[in-house]
């Protein structure tokens, strides 16, 4: 497989600054955030009872934590008691495939253009149902 890429600036940041505040947090409400994603990632249904079993917390501290997610915008009730996130979706890029003589084809997804043989493209159909199977309804 042959891929061309259109070169992208390196971007080199400096050292962190100090700050007041900890990088990563690790209270209750960072635990409650990571547990909804990990049920919303395993395609299953968030809820103040699977959230306080879960976690061992009463629902009070469930409860507050969740409001304050909703207010923020990283969560979305779907009906009472039940919540989900919400994921900012990269844009989606134009993809194309273009079918070559001789069975090859061109995938071309954004800037990236790969040329694949019959044995990748098949590879690629499979690994593509793998992703419908996992996540379709």
């Amino acid at each position: 497989m042959i891929v061309t890429t259109v070169a992208q600036p390196l971007q080199i940041t400096g050292p962190a600054q100090a700050s007041s505040k900890p990088l990563v947090r690790r209270g209750n409400g960072a635990l409650i955030y990571r547990t909804i994603l990990d049920l919303a990632e395993a395609n299953k249904v968030a809820t103040r009872q699977v959230l306080m079993e879960t976690l061992g917390l009463p629902y009070s501290i469930v409860d507050d934590h969740v409001k304050r997610m909703i207010e923020d915008g990283r969560l979305r009730r779907v009906m009472p008691g039940v919540f989900e996130p919400v994921l900012e979706a990269a844009e989606d890029r134009a993809i194309s495939v273009t079918h070559l003589p001789g069975g090859g084809a061109k995938l071309e997804i954004g800037d990236l253009c790969a040329d694949l043989t019959l044995r990748e493209l098949r590879m690629l159909a499979m690994a593509s149902g793998g992703v419908l199977f996992a996540f379709g309804r």
